[in-house]
């Protein structure tokens, strides 16, 4: 699936898809309590692929303000967008925003976390991609992923597409 993450369209995708996709919000509520489950209230460090659109960073953020975030996206533009979320939202996390890709962050560093929400689909090497990411994943830390599956060019999804 091809997009365009530097056109100034991309600053209304926190309006575009939850219309796109069912249960948008919930998708993040689920990943927020699990994550609460498995990881410490005092400090995580959670790295969050795709991170532009900004919607783990500020779900995540508002209710775990002692938490550590990495968030990367190759897109300025959508960094922008995230950055400008956790503004208006009045969050200010333990966020370094870098732009990028994964396999431009630190080796050596260990995440307690990983989430990597509706990214997936536009990820030519997939397999390559995850391993990228749970390379940079401590022993046993979760990794959550939510992906479209399915025939993108299939009218079906053509008109999800244009809600």
């Amino acid at each position: 699936m091809n997009m365009d993450w530097n056109h100034p369209d991309v600053y209304q995708y926190e309006k575009k898809i939850p219309l796109k996709i069912p249960c948008y919000e919930m998708l993040y509520d689920m990943m927020d309590r699990l994550l609460t489950v498995r990881l410490s209230e005092d400090a995580a460090n959670v790295m969050v692929v795709g991170a532009g659109g900004g919607q783990e960073l500020v779900t995540l953020a508002k209710r775990h303000p002692n938490w550590s975030y990495t968030g990367v996206d190759p897109s300025a533009s959508m960094l922008g967008l995230a950055r400008k979320r956790l503004e208006l939202a009045g969050i200010q996390p333990q966020a370094d925003l870098i732009e990028g890709e994964v396999h431009q962050l630190e080796c050596g560093f260990q995440y307690d976390a990983a989430t990597c929400m509706l990214v997936l689909h536009f990820v030519r090497h997939k397999l390559e991609f995850l391993q990228q990411i749970a390379s940079r994943l401590a022993d046993g830390a979760p990794f959550f992923i939510a992906a479209i599956q399915g025939n993108m060019t299939s009218e079906a999804f053509k008109w999800q597409m244009c809600a």
